[in-house]
């Protein structure tokens, strides 16, 4: 008939320990003498086979007496237990007969000795018997170590092309696996280690995280890992009233609206790169050369960048029309009293302003060429052509107006 043994409780931590070594010691060296064989035909922690690397061992009160190391997991492990050398007196360096067995197990993995163990007799005795044997089977169940809260660490806020937040925690538990959960939310996050970085935390939330040990022993919660909320992008800055270029002004300028409200923002301005920093919704940039394409994004005083405004067009600068050029002069005759002159030179498109000097006098039209009329005698004029554009040119050179020529006196009839 099995006999279920109930083994009294103990509980260390130490180091995870290589093959070469064992966590256990024995009290004997050598091969040993007398021994009691133990043999485990299955030893399980938390339901799952002993894995390579731990460790049974066969304990007389604090005296280690035998271990076997797992190689194999779910293979038969025989431990041969020495009894105490009579040789050696005043040294008790195995078990002595009649004293009750008991057993420990190390778990590699978590680093910890475990010595509540349930035991099923097979065959044999839990007494030690010098050239006895004994097959078990061993059960352990993972005792509950509360864990230390998570300690946060760097929190890497969400940016203006990042809407979530990561955080590093450490100060989790350094053997086995472990599982972390989120507050709120209820996330969880399985791994192995002391550190730990949770990403995809969304922005404006705090978070608090608590740890859970593969024995289900649960942490305090963590202190609060504050995430912000993400950064806005501006809006694109909105073109306003553009100012083109004149025939006096050789640049143009451009009111930008619908700019950050709050805080600083730097303008930059492509092509070129220029950039301008301010503040305020609105405001007008000035000396944009002329014959160019311009767009302006606006960076925040967080650093987020705004999609490109459209595109703003300024003019090539108008030309200044040619002097008028002086031709043909009519100049007042007997019979008429006034002059004419034919000017060329004038702007080959759009309609022109001729301006006269002295006097002030203005003639339209259009085309290349144009005769003035009704030139006063006995003066001189120069002129200047307004065109379309509104630009105007420089004086012509001087039109000389004779005096009318004097008609004679009548003939005075003298002798007959």
């Amino acid at each position: 008939m099995r006999r279920l043994l109930l083994i009294s409780a103990l509980l260390t931590g130490s180091s995870l320990i290589s093959l070469s070594q064992t966590h256990f010691t024995r009290v004997w060296t050598g091969n040993g003498l007398n021994h009691m064989n133990f043999n485990v035909t299955s030893a399980t922690i938390d339901g799952t086979a002993c894995q390579t690397g731990d460790e049974v061992a066969v304990f007389d009160g604090s005296r280690c007496v035998g271990i076997a190391v797992v190689t194999s997991p779910g293979a038969t492990l025989y431990i041969a237990a020495s009894a105490d050398d009579p040789l050696t007196p005043g040294v008790v360096d195995g078990f002595v007969s009649g004293d009750t067995v008991l057993l420990k197990i190390w778990d590699a993995s978590q680093g910890i000795e475990i010595t509540t163990l349930q035991a099923v007799i097979l065959s044999g005795s839990m007494k030690f018997a010098e050239g006895a044997s004994t097959w078990l089977t061993l059960s352990a169940t993972t005792p509950c170590i509360t864990p230390g809260a998570p300690v946060v660490g760097t929190i890497t806020q969400p940016t203006c092309s990042v809407a979530t937040a990561s955080v590093s925690l450490s100060g989790l538990p350094a053997g086995g696996t472990w599982t972390l959960t989120r507050s709120p939310g209820g996330t969880t996050y399985t791994g192995s280690g002391t550190t730990y970085t949770v990403t995809d935390l969304a922005a404006g939330t705090t978070y608090t995280f608590t740890v859970h040990t593969v024995a289900g022993c649960e942490s305090p919660a963590s202190g609060n890992a504050v995430v912000n909320t993400q950064p806005a992008t501006p809006a694109a800055p909105a073109a306003g009233t553009i100012t083109q270029p004149t025939c006096s002004l050789a640049t143009g300028s451009l009111v930008l609206n619908g700019l950050p409200a709050s805080g600083a923002w730097t303008l930059t301005r492509t092509p070129g790169g220029t950039t301008t920093t301010g503040s305020g919704t609105t405001y007008t940039v000035s000396n944009l050369p002329a014959g160019a394409t311009y767009t302006f994004t606006v960076t925040n005083a967080a650093g987020c960048v705004s999609p490109a405004s459209g595109s703003i067009v300024v003019n090539a600068q108008p030309s200044a029309p040619t002097a008028p050029v002086v031709g043909t002069i009519t100049q007042p005759t007997c019979a008429v009293a006034a002059g004419s002159v034919a000017l060329s030179g004038l702007p080959a498109t759009g309609g022109w302003t001729l301006t006269r000097t002295p006097g002030g006098t203005t003639y339209s039209g259009s085309g290349t060429t144009f005769t003035v009329p009704s030139l006063t005698a006995g003066t001189t004029y120069n002129f200047t052509v307004t065109n379309a554009a509104g630009c105007v040119s420089p004086a012509s050179g001087n039109v000389v107006v004779n005096a009318q020529p004097s008609a004679p006196t009548a003939p005075i009839v003298g002798t007959i």
